[in-house]
């Protein structure tokens, strides 16, 4: 009997090692060359395990990745039997989580590793080792980041390869190469239209001298909609114009065509319908020309960078002001990610807008600086938003960002926008307090983030309408043409973000409703626009000759040389700046107004490669171009370049003065 007792225990005390003993342990890479179980919404799931890697920065999408339609796409392995995982490695899109788990029943998953977003652009390749788990089924899904999610390769080892990262066969995409004159190829698709549509207005005002001009401008129109329709078809974020949108053009095109045609044919006018008709297709060309023939910000239509300055700079104003943004993001960085997330990190001073290097001391002066002006619930907010911002972007773009200069809206401006983005505020935190973005309030977050971009997107289409309404189908056109091919408005600069556009909608209305006779509400809205980027006062420059014009000939004319128009014109102005500077030291302080100007003089007075005017062409000199001042050991690699542009400046001084 106690024999028997005696071989129980030991079964029973040595089955336990005896089992993790047991568990699989093949050598080499566990999934090369293994065909998934199931893959729902994963495209080419044989590139993950087929041996080759897209290169370092390659496109995303691709003939080398696998693309995860969404969070709720993964990728499932069978490993044969329950196996023990102590390193991953992979390669996908450098701003998204991807996250690694096991299962023993295919039922129940238990975490292995999340890859999480690295800096860079394009595919990153990122790996663990020292990992703890085991499981008989391996899965592989995204979350987070932007939501345009792939992979290249996934590797998983039982045994960790003695040299790490593991060496792999790396394999250049073709749109590698193909990047750069795809990119030119858009330029020249956009110089196309601008030229085709420089040509369709030649011909459409020449109409009246000779009759055949119609067919031209005709012609050129249906040529400008088939470049800007040729570079849609495929598009990322336009699957819906493959689908069904190019059928629904080419239908509309030809029965115009044919119903142009026919009224020709029957000795009817026809230069009406053909020239609306031909106007229209300009307009239909240009604007999708202005959006980068569907493309976008490459696979984004928010402009998250610019966002964030607008959305974040207004959101907070009463706490950082125009100096404490990059201050604060950093001290809230600090708080969640610690010392290691400072290394070899640049920040602006938007003090001075001088670029550094980060120092832990620097971070804990900025923690306290901003505490002095934060609440526990704001700055929770701030957290959470900046949090979001980053997920969305990815590391490495959100730490670039940081070398920008600021949120510089005016208080005007912020008033507004401070308004909108902070109706509901409270409500927008998540229940609980983390340090991770839990993929549903990504989702809300990005859903938010859109909609406030469509309010310039809106201001757009609404002044437009307005020139529509105001002098006609053509002046439409043209000035459509001249948006969607213009370099420095292109969608690229702020295409996509929020509180961009105000000034530009309230400089339009203030055109366009002078010409329709309402001088008051024009001059409101010159004021207005004027209050928004400065600039746009000069706009008043047109009423203003007109009035000195007819005083110096007051004389010889019968009308008063200020008549109730002008009266009206100058009282809405004057109105604007009382209603609105009233209204912005209500909401904003006064003290933002001085902190304004003095943040305006300080970019005035700093260099910048997108500045435009005058003393940016007279300071222009071909031998301190970026390419032969800037260096990058320095800590501000444009500094040479800058002084040059100073001291270029200085010394023209009196040829500006001159101009």
């Amino acid at each position: 009997m106690n024999r028997i007792v005696v071989l129980c225990l030991l079964f029973l005390f040595g089955a336990a090692p005896a089992a993790a003993q047991d568990l699989a342990c093949p050598s080499g890479n566990l999934l090369s060359g293994k065909s998934p179980l199931s893959r729902p919404g994963v495209t080419n799931a044989k590139r993950l395990t087929d041996g080759f890697v897209a290169g370092e920065g390659d496109p995303w999408r691709s003939e080398l990745t696998s693309v995860l339609a969404d969070t709720d796409s993964h990728v499932l392995y069978d490993l044969g039997a329950i196996t023990r995982v102590t390193a991953v490695d992979l390669k996908g899109d450098n701003n998204d989580d991807y996250v690694v788990e096991l299962s023993d029943d295919r039922l129940s998953f238990a975490p292995l590793w999340v890859a999480d977003p690295v800096s860079g652009q394009g595919m990153r390749r990122r790996g663990s080792r020292g990992l703890s788990g085991q499981g008989r089924y391996l899965r592989i899904r995204a979350q987070g980041g932007d939501s345009f999610y792939s992979l290249s390769e996934v590797l998983a080892f039982c045994e960790t390869p003695s040299t790490w990262p593991p060496a792999v066969q790396v394999k250049r995409t073709s749109s590698w190469w193909w990047k750069k004159i795809v990119e030119k190829r858009d330029h020249r698709y956009r110089l196309s239209i601008a030229v085709l549509g420089l040509l369709f207005f030649i011909a459409l005002f020449r109409i009246e001298e000779n009759q055949k001009a119609l067919w031209v401008a005709s012609a050129l129109s249906i040529a400008m909609l088939a470049v800007s329709g040729y570079r849609l078809y495929g598009a990322r974020l336009a699957p819906w114009f493959a689908e069904w949108g190019v059928y629904v053009l080419g239908a509309s095109v030809l029965v115009w065509a044919a119903r142009g045609i026919w009224l020709v044919g029957q000795s009817q006018e026809a230069r009406q319908w053909l020239e609306r008709g031909a106007l229209l297709w300009v307009i239909l060309a240009s604007a999708t020309a202005w959006v980068n023939f569907g493309v976008f910000h490459t696979s984004r239509v928010v402009h998250y960078w610019d966002t964030f300055h607008y959305y974040v700079g207004s959101k907070y104003f009463e706490e950082n002001e125009y100096e404490r943004l990059y201050q604060c993001v950093l001290a809230a960085d600090y708080e969640e990610r610690g010392e290691a997330d400072l290394g070899k990190r640049k920040i602006r001073d938007l003090v001075d807008n001088r670029l550094h290097y980060i120092r832990k001391d620097d971070v804990l002066r900025y923690q306290k600086t901003c505490a002095e002006h934060f609440s526990p619930e704001r700055w929770e907010a701030f957290r959470y938003d900046t949090r979001s911002f980053r997920t969305v972007m990815g590391s490495g773009w959100w730490k670039d960002m940081l070398m920008d200069h600021g949120y510089n809206a005016s208080p005007i401006s912020n008033m507004v926008a401070a308004f909108l983005t902070n109706i509901g505020w409270e409500q927008q935190l998540p229940k609980v307090s983390s340090d991770r973005v839990e993929p549903s309030d990504l989702k809300r977050f990005r859903k938010r983030i859109l909609r406030y971009t469509m309010i310039d997107l809106a201001l757009y289409a609404a002044g437009f309408l307005m020139i529509l309404w105001a002098f006609g189908l053509r002046a439409t056109a043209l000035s459509v043409l001249v948006w969607g091919t213009g370099y420095p408005w292109a969608y690229f600069w702020t295409g996509g973000s929020f509180a961009r556009v105000p000034w530009l909608f309230m400089a339009v209305a203030a055109v366009t409703l002078l010409k329709r006779g309402y001088p008051l509400l024009s001059g409101f809205a010159l004021s207005w626009s004027a209050l928004l980027r400065l600039f746009p006062a000069a706009l008043a420059g047109g009423p203003i000759a007109s009035v000195v014009d007819r005083f110096i000939r007051r004389k010889k004319i019968q009308r008063p040389w200020l008549d109730s128009s002008d009266k009206r014109f100058i009282i809405g102005g004057v109105l604007g700046l009382a209603v609105l500077c009233s209204a912005s030291i209500a909401v904003n302080g006064f003290d933002a107004h001085p902190q304004f100007l003095t943040n305006s003089f300080k970019h005035r007075d700093t260099p910048l490669t997108n500045h435009m005017g005058l003393p940016t062409v007279l300071s222009y000199k071909p031998s301190t171009v970026g390419r032969f001042t800037k260096d990058q050991s320095l800590e501000d690699p444009w500094a040479k370049w800058k002084q040059a542009r100073k001291d270029i400046k200085h010394d023209r001084r009196w040829l500006h003065g001159l101009l």
